[in-house]
């Protein structure tokens, strides 16, 4: 009985684990913001590659120098 209550107890903080990572991924796109991958190491060292980040889309004035920008190849916008 012990077994089965320290399993079960193992499992439960997997699926809690499993929920908060699935929201903390998920919440910033309530927000606006899209998730894209690196790709390439255009990035770095700021943003290695493979990493996840987030955008979102902004307006051209509101873009200041150093700022990461992403853009679309073959986009109409």
């Amino acid at each position: 009985m012990r077994l089965f209550a320290g399993i079960a107890k193992m499992l439960s903080w997997l699926v809690y684990a499993a929920i908060f990572a699935a929201l903390a991924i998920a919440a910033p796109i309530l927000f606006g913001y899209r998730p894209v991958a690196v790709l390439s190491g255009s990035m770095e060292p700021a943003y290695p590659v493979g990493s996840i980040i987030y955008y979102k889309a902004a307006d051209f004035n509101e873009i200041n120098a150093g700022d990461a920008v992403t853009f679309k190849i073959g986009s109409k916008e």
